[in-house]
């Protein structure tokens, strides 16, 4: 009828029972960067201005990744509602910076039936593939142990398969169930400005 696969999505679910992420906690010693940290929102919003850096690169990189137009997010107050108005837990949430910049973020919140419920997931595309599912690796590892430490034993979200990296980590992670959604979109011409059909 015309229309074309965008991408596929992966909406999963997982078990955090058993799963070790002990040895994933610490910053890869094979990316090179000066200093590296790990830090939750929580703490990190104490700080005003690294609140609006981390919201800035979360929406940047989802832009890119979803080769959305506009490029300018800061202009467009909608994308603040999205990602304030999903639920984001800082204490669950955690940013990756280097040298004092955020170069990662993954936010995450809690279901009405108790699921970890992971939404927003990036590492700057300064990294190569390889660097950025260390990185993304060392930042996940954060998220599921504050959602254990929370007791929170399942976990679910999707991953759209323009982000290769994380869609890369699905070997990775304790996936349970893992549902695929074409996303289907007519070409765009100029009088034609349909959104994505599922």
């Amino acid at each position: 009828m015309g229309y074309q696969l965008s991408l596929d999505c992966h909406c999963f679910e997982l078990s955090l029972e058993g799963f070790n992420v002990s040895h994933e906690l610490v910053p890869p010693s094979q990316v090179t960067s000066n200093s590296f940290k790990i830090t939750s929102f929580k703490d990190l919003f104490l700080t005003p201005t690294k609140q609006q850096e981390v919201f800035d690169f979360l929406v940047s990189r989802y832009t890119e990744e979803h080769f959305w137009s506009p490029p300018h997010p800061k202009a467009h107050p909608e994308w603040q509602k999205v990602i304030s108005n999903k639920g984001i837990l800082p204490e669950l949430s955690f940013a990756l910076l280097a040298n004092g910049q955020v170069v990662g973020a993954t936010a995450a919140g809690v279901t009405g039936d108790d699921s970890f419920d992971m939404m927003w997931a990036y590492i700057s595309r300064q990294y190569s593939t390889d660097e950025a599912i260390l990185l993304f690796k060392c930042l996940l590892a954060h998220q599921f142990k504050a959602a254990l430490d929370r007791r929170l034993s399942k976990a679910e979200g999707e991953i759209d398969t323009t982000n290769m990296v994380y869609c890369s980590l699905l070997n990775w992670l304790p996936i349970c169930n893992d549902k695929v959604w074409h996303i289907l979109q007519a070409p765009r011409t100029p009088s034609n400005h349909s959104d994505a059909a599922d």
